[in-house]
């Protein structure tokens, strides 16, 4: 009774709500001070207040280190109110931010961190200072998805909550305003908007939270540019692994650009999926069927004579002359004459 009747009196001294669910398993060492907190199953005496004691039992690496007699039961429970809070109050601030313009944001919860910052904020026209915090949620990093992931479940919502549409209807408008001005003042298709790589880039811009700090001109020219390479590289030899078992197709786009130049782009078809594989400036080769055979031949050898089964080219002279060269040396290679171009 003593202990229950002290740690009352603590809650009481220090302001705290009754309805906190972290009290239920931690006491205060000192009544008076209210950042030094025990935990009531291994003693371990944790400063920052009731949230990080929570951390603690929860088991949140990186922070404090976690409880090694805590009951799962009651780490579920601390978990769910904690993801809880921090969702309530995140979707406060927001509608507050969206009905006032700015707002110089002094949080006092234990459940949200905050890295004040200053920011010009555009409202009606008018703009504005303020302080504006950058959010890190207890939650974030440990259940931070990819956002490939994030997209396959929303598209399975049917029904979004209507008061966090209509809060956030304003300050959606004023953001993708931007996102508009950067297609508008750079020349970038419609159709981009409409592709699924465009989308994963908000998606990801979302999910990293204010203060993200754009890729720089060297970083698109050098580390990132290296970095798709690698990925492209990846995904084109899950292709290859394909093409032994079913065979390929190759393809031939003809085209003239500005410069009255012949390019051909050759692409590589199977049941895996089209892969483009390079395009070529050709023209020294179109002229004559013999020098546009030494071009296909080329591209033959390079996918693996053993795995090409067809060939679909334009309809010229000059590729059905190019394609009695091939008929000559390899007869297992069907000639298809597209008649589309």
């Amino acid at each position: 009774m003593e202990s229950g009747s002290t740690t009352n009196s603590s809650r009481s001294k220090t302001s705290r709500s009754d309805d906190e669910i972290g009290w239920k398993y931690n006491k205060l060492q000192d009544p008076n001070n209210s950042s030094r907190v025990v935990c009531n199953f291994c003693n371990k005496v944790t400063t920052g207040g009731i949230t990080r004691a929570k951390r603690h039992q929860i088991g949140i690496k990186g922070d404090v280190a976690p409880c090694p007699k805590c009951p799962p039961a009651v780490r579920e429970e601390l978990w769910v109110n904690l993801q809880q809070k921090t969702t309530t109050k995140k979707l406060e601030k927001e509608m507050f931010m969206s009905s006032c313009g700015t707002v110089d944001l002094e949080e006092e919860d234990e459940e949200e961190e905050f890295m004040p910052r200053e920011s010009t904020l555009t409202i009606g026209g008018r703009s504005k200072k303020a302080k504006i915090g950058q959010h890190k949620g207890p939650m974030d990093l440990y259940m931070y998805q990819k956002p490939e992931e994030t997209l396959k479940k929303r598209k399975l919502e049917k029904c979004r909550q209507s008061s966090i549409k209509d809060s956030n209807k304003e300050l959606r408008a004023e953001t993708i305003q931007y996102i508009a001005r950067f297609f508008y003042q750079n020349g970038i298709s419609f159709n981009v908007a409409r592709s699924e790589s465009f989308k994963l880039m908000v998606e990801a811009i979302g999910q990293y939270g204010k203060n993200l700090k754009p890729p720089s001109y060297h970083e698109l020219r050098v580390s990132c540019l290296n970095k798709e390479l690698e990925y492209t590289k990846k995904l084109m030899e899950y292709h290859r692994k394909q093409w032994p078992r079913y065979g390929v197709t190759i393809m031939s786009d003809g085209w003239t650009d500005r410069r009255q130049r012949s390019i051909i782009n050759f692409l590589v078809n199977s049941p895996a999926g089209t892969m483009f594989v390079k395009s070529i400036d050709a023209s020294a080769f179109v002229k004559t069927g013999e020098k546009l055979f030494e071009l296909i031949d080329s591209i033959v050898e390079e996918i693996g004579e053993e795995h090409v089964v067809q060939l679909v080219t334009d309809n010229g002279s000059n590729y059905v002359a190019a394609g009695k060269y091939i008929y000559s040396i390899v007869f297992v290679i069907f000639l298809t004459l597209n008649l589309i171009y």
